[in-house]
């Protein structure tokens, strides 16, 4: 049997697009929905100021990606490691993204970033709901700060390079359309939906069942037919109506477009991915293009091709490919056994 992956998307996938490193591991909130909780390596030792601006350079060099994106952790945590780290990149020619929680986004802090070359940013905003806002940060009460940041975003920035994020979860799909509404009513047109991935089974909880995911997809379709925001889907929608007729590639990002690398230097083909499984290596043991290349495990989640499945015959398969192998690691055992997602919600 043909690997219909590989066949038709490897020239595509010999170098990664999108490359995003942690800047730090330490964060000042504790989000329920925070993937780095099940990040393997975040009590290793970080790269020193020095030895990160080393990984920047081997990442220019040896990948020469579309674009690095910034994040952690908190990455302004480490300010003026990360201004130099944008320089560097912007001065190379390539884009620049900040993945940041916003909280210390002031006023300065923006004209700095934009001054260094920062191209775009994402910033959650969980709901326009003071009280979920908090509770979702980790108790945090920083939801009028996070506004006004955002306001001060798109003056600076402009609504093109500001996108809102929301991590869809239990605590928060009944405020979809709301926030979008909030969202474009700040002058801002960017919202991009996450789904939920629990680090562990026992985070479930958080996790929408499908009566709730029908309910966020009614949302959706409001509020793409009356307000002017663009509403990015997260990956559950592949399995929801016809939303996978949109898609030219398989979804997932991982080790197909996307690599991603740890404050201490660790390759990990995913965020939610990034546990001693799942390692593929350090970034300073070898040329990074060959390690992207040739590593066994990225090439296992790239071109993973489920022949053993029923899902091959799928007329979705194009478009999910296996679908989130972070997710079905988490809650079947197995990276490889299939989305989850697709069982609960394939027929909405």
């Amino acid at each position: 049997m043909t690997n219909f992956i590989k066949d038709e998307f490897a020239e595509y996938y010999e170098r990664p697009a999108e490359v995003q490193v942690d800047v730090t591991n330490r964060c000042n909130f504790d989000c329920a929905y925070c993937y780095n909780k099940g990040n393997s390596h975040r009590n290793k030792p970080e790269l020193s100021d020095g030895r990160f601006l080393l990984l920047v350079d081997k990442i220019v060099k040896e990948l020469n990606p579309v674009t690095i994106i910034f994040t952690g952790g908190e990455p302004l945590l480490r300010k003026t490691l990360l201004l130099k780290s944008i320089q560097k990149v912007h001065d190379a020619g390539i884009g620049t993204a900040l993945n940041t929680n916003g909280y210390f986004l002031t006023e300065s802090v923006i004209q700095e970033l934009k001054e260094a070359g920062l191209d775009t940013i994402q910033t959650n905003l969980d709901a326009c709901n003071a009280a979920v806002y908090q509770k979702l940060r980790g108790g945090v009460s920083s939801y009028s700060r996070q506004i006004e940041t955002l306001k001060n975003l798109k003056r600076l920035f402009g609504e093109k390079c500001v996108t809102v994020i929301q991590v869809v979860t239990k605590e928060n799909y009944k405020y979809i359309k709301v926030l979008a509404n909030f969202i474009q009513e700040l002058g801002l047109t960017k919202l991009k939906l996450l789904d939920f991935v629990p680090v562990k089974k026992e985070d479930q909880a958080l996790m929408l069942t499908k009566t709730e995911w029908l309910e966020v997809l009614n949302q959706v379709k409001e509020s793409r037919e009356e307000l002017k925001v663009l509403v990015r889907l997260c990956h559950s929608f592949i399995f929801m109506s016809d939303e996978y007729k949109n898609l030219k590639f398989p979804f997932c990002m991982a080790a197909r477009f996307a690599l991603f690398i740890t404050a201490d230097g660790s390759l990990f083909p995913c965020n939610h991915l990034k546990r001693d499984e799942f390692y593929c290596g350090n970034a300073f043991e070898n040329n990074l293009l060959k390690l992207w290349q040739d590593n066994e495990m990225l090439n296992k989640i790239r071109y993973y091709d489920y022949s053993d499945r029923k899902c091959i015959n799928c007329i979705k398969y194009k478009q999910c490919a296996g679908g989130c192998k972070a997710l079905a690691n988490i809650l079947k055992g197995n990276a490889f056994a299939g989305d989850p997602s697709c069982d609960m919600l394939q027929y909405l």
